[in-house]
């Protein structure tokens, strides 16, 4: 296997120089093909995708030579192309253009990619396995480690949203503030909320956030 060690967007202007023809409509006009966002994966399959590419490539080197021995040939670039590459359901989905009227050997070369991809961490390329959740992501143990940990405090920041949201409409318009002026509400810091308010919040936002991360990490140990 290939041994990629860039960013995608360096990645990307490796694709379109070395593999011209499958890669044509690379970051092209997204009104008309999905490939004008880019590659819609990380890092950690960017080796499954190079491989790939040589061979994908080398069968458009000779659909490129068929149709200039054709005589009939009207000008139309019939060539595979890619349409789509993404992550779904944790793994590697490729899609293409312009399919040969004899596919099993283009399908058999995505298949295998693809379930490359699902036992591989998309992050950084190591064995890694899918895990369901909020998303399914197949991610090694230290990668699954840090996205428990980022959805645990996405979620505690939501209901964090939610609590100052509530008490604003339930609590505020009791309050008496020292002043008329009240800074809007998404930009009020800590120290500016009413001595009430930091009384009501901080137990309740500390409980919301150890409970969450206590139960992430039991999920993950089972």
């Amino acid at each position: 296997m290939s041994h990629i060690n860039l960013s995608k967007e360096d990645f990307e202007k490796l694709l379109v120089k070395q593999f011209q023809i499958i890669y044509r409509d690379l970051n092209g006009d997204p009104r008309k093909t999905c490939m004008g966002r880019g590659l819609e994966i990380n890092n950690g399959w960017f080796n499954i995708l190079y491989d790939l590419s040589v061979k994908l490539e080398a069968i458009a080197d000779e659909q490129s030579l068929h149709l200039k021995n054709n005589p009939e040939y009207d000008g139309a670039d019939t060539r595979i192309v890619f349409a789509q590459i993404k992550e779904k359901f944790g793994a590697l989905r490729v899609y293409i253009n312009n399919w040969p009227e004899d596919r099993k050997q283009i399908e058999d070369l995505v298949r295998m990619a693809e379930q490359q991809s699902s036992i591989m961490c998309e992050i950084c390329g190591e064995p890694g396995k899918t895990r369901s959740g909020v998303w399914m992501l197949t991610l090694c143990d230290k990668h699954h480690e840090e996205n428990q940990r980022r959805i645990a405090m996405e979620q505690a920041r939501y209901a964090w949203n939610y609590d100052l949201f509530t008490i604003r409409h339930k609590f505020l318009s009791r309050v008496d503030f020292e002043s008329d002026h009240v800074e809007p509400w998404d930009q009020m810091k800590w120290e500016d909320l009413p001595v009430e308010l930091q009384d009501l919040l901080a137990p309740r936002l500390k409980a919301v956030i150890n409970a969450l991360l206590i139960d992430s990490f039991k999920k993950e140990r089972k």
